[in-house]
């Protein structure tokens, strides 16, 4: 009977995760912090915010099957980190508690973001001098031939 009784409450808490989202359209992530294990967690800072590129399957994350590629990182705990940086969110992660609570936004209601599955490109310096911004060096150019 005890398996009966614990299926009931796991039944109840999907219930009050299921209501959490529809209330406020987010995917709730409860994940556990356990020495030696990382969270699995890798992301593409974006123009739209930091959206999840990939879940390590060996991570915590993966354990609570909550979180796909695409998905953007709304919270840590009660703290928005929707516009942080992914240096900015570490911090947020890194001061947490034993226990933290990740709310995502499912990639269908951010809209289309080819990005997000890509790393960025770099900026095209590469041929520029280093003491040089793009504007700066199109403006003599242009100068010279106008001259």
């Amino acid at each position: 009977m005890s398996d009966f009784g614990n299926a009931a409450e796991e039944d109840e808490e999907e219930d009050e995760e299921e209501e959490e989202e529809a209330n406020d359209g987010l995917v709730k992530c409860t994940v556990i912090k356990q020495k030696g294990r990382k969270l699995g967690l890798n992301f593409n800072e974006t123009d739209r915010g930091l959206l999840v590129k990939s879940v390590n399957p060996a991570g915590l994350v993966a354990d609570q099957d909550c979180v796909v590629a695409g998905m953007k990182l709304m919270t840590i705990d009660d703290t928005d980190v929707s516009t942080m940086s992914k240096a900015d969110a570490t911090t947020v992660v890194k001061a947490a508690g034993q226990t933290i609570v990740f709310r995502f936004m499912r990639a269908k209601n951010i809209g289309s973001a080819p990005e997000m599955f890509t790393d960025p490109a770099p900026a095209p310096t590469a041929m520029l001098p280093p003491h040089l911004d793009v504007h700066e060096t199109l403006m003599k150019a242009f100068m010279s031939l106008n001259g």
